[in-house]
């Protein structure tokens, strides 16, 4: 394979591959996996890909867990320029199945287990998979799909998110510039596969010569495990969502000087600025970042320093863009407002995605051609500080974050009325204790055949991931 340029995630990781290629790319528990071997076996597998007919823009479905061959299949979609497409093994059956009609993937990468659960041709992955020879192939360019997310849909239905190498490199090089990372550096990877922080996390070691560790599933959710998991593997790099940064920094108060963090995203959700300031007052070297951005934006597009200086009281800004990023705040005629003053977010530049699959009409009410350029609505609202950072200041509709997922209530609430018996539902966000939210659905029956709390959290579990599944459900 002949490379066209290093402007592309897969390029890259070959750049890495040939300059460190007994140095550890990967590690799960146990298993090792050096740049050489992850370079030859996601070559050894792209051949049979290309064999398949992958090619430039064409989706590869992958459907394994978190492991070291997700992470192959990956690299070997992306070498055989196709864009790859996550179908996490814990979502719903029926979601999957649309996922994949939805976006028309040809292939699916799978294991055995999984494969009967596919109509399409699917692909099993086995350290084996080579074919002797295949003449190289058109290399991927930098504005070709890297990989499609699907996003939680207003209408009831996920909607599939069109990404390119140039977006997600932009935010990889803004990040190495902050605080680089190199061989010697172990990076967690905490997200699943079909949440875009994952490709920060998986390609940022991948691209530098670092080394991606994978956090095992029995200790992702429990926060006092993770963190001593980050010591006892020396993790220089890291995502946390902001329900764990209570617990950091409790973590790090407690046993000052053990944490090896060097480099930490979180974002997403508002987070009190001052635990920030706690983690970096007793992790002296760390480099903080929090993130703000929709997948349409690839990953996050604004971002905010924080130090250990002084004191705060409110939730931390979002920041300020990254190079190659504009952001425009606009009142309700799409005029510019004053600072201090309270405008819909539109972003503009290299990370702004192509748009939505298979969707011209939604593409076209999202993505609008301006006289400042192409540029993503996101819905949110922020203001501009006195200091030129973006402070969040929430929506006007049903979307919320929640879990470190951005999810519209609608989708939920649909799916709720899908279900026999259900007349009317609302799903909302509830803090009973502080600190914690919860997903409640409030609902109304028909007069006959009122389903039990119990057949409606089993429908909803058919069709949704877990993480939109309401803890509460409240009869009305």
């Amino acid at each position: 394979m002949n490379l066209r340029d290093d402007k592309t995630l897969i390029a890259r990781f070959i750049e890495q591959a040939s300059r460190n290629p007994d140095a550890a790319a990967i590690r799960c528990g146990d298993t090792f996996l050096s740049y050489a071997e992850l370079d030859r076996r996601s070559l050894d597998l792209a051949r049979v890909l290309h064999s398949h007919g992958a090619g430039c823009d064409i989706p590869i479905a992958i459907c394994l867990e978190r492991s070291p061959e997700i992470i192959i299949a990956m690299l070997a979609v992306l070498r055989a320029g196709s864009a790859y497409l996550v179908l996490e093994p814990s979502y719903p059956h029926e979601r999957r199945k649309f996922m994949l009609a939805d976006s028309g993937a040809p292939l699916v990468i799978a294991t055995a287990a999984h494969r009967s659960q596919f109509i399409t041709d699917v692909v099993v992955i086995s350290p084996k998979d080579s074919l002797p020879y295949t003449p190289d192939w058109e290399p991927p360019h930098e504005n070709d799909l890297a990989y499609i997310i699907y996003t939680s849909g207003s209408t009831g239905k996920p909607k599939g998110v069109l990404c390119s190498h140039r977006g997600a490199l932009n935010v990889l090089d803004d990040a190495q510039c902050r605080r680089p990372l190199g061989p010697g550096d172990a990076c967690s990877w905490w997200t699943g596969p079909g949440f875009d922080v994952s490709v920060y996390e998986i390609f940022s070691p991948l691209i530098s010569g670092a080394t991606l560790v994978i956090v095992p599933d029995e200790i992702r959710l429990d926060a006092v495990k993770l963190t001593d998991w980050f010591c006892k593997e020396k993790i220089t790099s890291a995502y946390i969502p902001p329900f764990m940064v209570a617990d950091l920094e409790s973590w790090v108060r407690e046993y000052p000087g053990q944490s090896r963090l060097r480099r930490l995203l979180t974002g997403v959700e508002p987070i009190p600025e001052r635990r920030l300031m706690n983690i970096a007052r007793a992790v002296p070297e760390i480099y903080i970042i929090n993130g703000y951005g929709p997948t349409e934006a690839t990953i996050y597009c604004t971002c905010y320093h924080v130090d250990g200086s002084g004191d705060s009281h409110r939730n931390t800004p979002i920041g300020k863009v990254l190079s190659g990023v504009e952001v425009f705040l606009f009142n309700s005629r799409m005029e510019p407002v004053a600072d201090g003053e309270k405008g819909e977010i539109y972003i503009g530049g290299e990370q702004v995605a192509r748009g939505y699959l298979n969707s011209p009409r939604l593409t076209a009410e999202h993505f609008l051609e301006t006289p400042h350029g192409r540029l993503y609505r996101t819905g949110d609202y922020a203001v501009r500080l006195s200091d030129g950072n973006l402070m969040f200041a929430g929506r006007e509709d049903q979307q919320i974050k929640f879990s470190g997922h951005r999810i519209e209530l609608g989708e939920i609430e649909s799916a709720l009325c899908r279900i026999s018996g259900v007349r009317e539902a609302a799903v909302t966000l509830r803090e009973d204790i502080p600190g914690i939210s919860r997903l409640a659905a409030y609902y109304t029956v028909q007069e006959y055949g009122a389903p039990s709390v119990e057949q409606i959290r089993q429908a909803l579990e058919r069709e949704l991931p877990p993480y939109m599944v309401p803890s509460f459900f409240i009869r009305l």
